[in-house]
C-alpha cells in the first residue's frame, strides 16, 4: 500500500533519458517505486494522464530570500514545479546585517509582522525554518552584504583589520549553512571590491567546500575580462565558479556569445571547475537604483 501513486503520467526523470511512460509510487515523503504499479493500491490516486511528472526544479538563482518571510508557501514557484530555490546571489545576502542596514530591515520585518534575528545568515535561516516555508532554500552568503556590515558604502580598499573582519564574517557564515560566496560586481558596494580582495575571501569559503558564484563585472563592453577576472578567482582560491546568466547583452558583443563560452570551455580544459547557468529569454531584469550615479 503506497501514500499515493502517480498514474499513467509522462515520466522525464532528471537523468538525461528519454521521457517514458510510467506510474510513480509515494511513501511518506520519498519516491519508491517507478514503473507500472497498475495492480498496486494507494490512499491518494492522481491521474497524470496527458501530464508530466518529474523531480521538482531546483532554481539555482533567485532573489525570493525575505519574500519567503511574508509567502512562505512560495506558491509562484511551487506550482512552475519548483521545490528548491537558491538565494543569496550577486553579492547580496539576507545577512549578515549590521548598523543601517539592519535598521531597515527590523522596519521591514515589523511592517510585516515578522519577528526574529537578522545579524546573521544563521539568524534569518531559522526565521525561515519557523515560518515551515513550502520549498527548500539554500543560500550563498553575498560580499556586498558582508561588505556593507564592515565598511558601509564605502568605495575603497579595505584595511588589513576590515579585511580580516570580513574574512571573518565569510567564515562564520559557511558555519551557519551558507552554499558559498557569491559577488555582484556591477553593484554596490560589491561593485568596490577588487579581485584580490574577492580572491581572499573565497578562499575562507573554499576552505568550507563552498563555491562562487558572481554576477560578473560586465556583460558587454567588458564580458570578456569579467569572465577571465571570474576564472582568475576560481584559480586563485582554488574554488568552484558558477557564472550567473551567461550572455553577450550589449550590442557591441551581440554574436560572439561563442567566444565567450570559449573562455569557459579553456578554464574547464585546464582544470578550472567553471560553470555557467542562463535563462531562456532575451531580456533582464534589476533595480532601478542600478542605473543611477554611483
Amino acid at each position: 500500500m503506497y501514500d499515493i501513486i502517480i498514474k499513467n503520467g509522462t515520466v522525464i526523470d532528471g537523468t538525461g533519458t528519454d521521457s517514458y511512460s510510467a506510474d510513480v509510487g509515494i511513501l511518506g515523503e520519498k519516491v519508491v517505486e517507478i514503473g507500472d504499479l497498475s495492480e498496486s493500491k494507494a490512499k491518494v490516486v492522481i491521474d497524470a494522464a496527458g501530464l508530466i511528472v518529474s523531480p521538482g526544479f531546483i532554481d539555482i538563482h533567485t532573489h525570493t530570500d525575505t519574500g519567503l518571510l511574508i509567502e512562505p508557501r512560495a506558491e509562484s514557484k511551487i506550482r512552475q514545479g519548483v521545490t528548491t530555490e537558491i538565494g543569496g546571489n550577486c553579492g547580496g545576502s539576507v545577512g549578515p546585517l549590521r548598523g543601517e542596514a539592519l535598521n531597515e530591515a527590523q522596519k521591514w520585518m515589523d511592517k510585516h509582522g515578522v519577528a526574529g534575528n537578522r545579524e546573521s545568515l544563521g539568524g534569518f535561516l531559522d526565521l525561515l525554518e519557523d515560518r515551515e516555508i513550502g520549498v527548500n532554500y539554500a543560500t550563498f552568503v553575498g560580499n556586498g552584504t558582508i561588505r556593507s556590515a564592515v565598511m558601509g558604502a564605502e568605495n575603497r580598499p579595505p584595511t588589513a583589520e576590515e579585511l580580516v573582519e570580513m574574512k571573518r564574517e565569510v567564515a562564520q557564515a559557511m558555519e551557519e549553512g551558507a552554499l558559498g560566496l557569491s559577488t555582484g560586481l556591477i553593484y554596490t558596494p560589491s561593485m568596490f571590491a577588487d579581485t584580490d580582495e574577492i580572491v581572499e575571501l573565497a578562499k575562507v569559503a573554499a576552505s568550507y567546500g563552498g563555491y562562487y558564484a558572481s554576477h560578473i563585472r560586465g556583460e558587454s563592453g567588458t564580458l570578456f575580462t569579467a569572465l577571465s577576472e571570474a576564472v582568475e578567482i576560481g584559480k586563485r582560491a582554488d574554488i568552484p565558479v558558477e557564472i550567473a546568466h551567461v550572455k553577450a547583452s550589449g550590442r557591441n558583443v551581440w554574436g560572439k556569445a561563442e567566444e565567450a563560452l570559449a573562455i569557459i570551455d579553456k578554464a574547464r580544459s585546464e582544470g578550472v571547475d567553471v560553470t555557467g547557468d542562463r535563462y531562456p529569454y532575451l531580456a533582464g531584469s534589476t533595480g532601478l537604483k542600478n542605473v543611477m550615479p554611483v
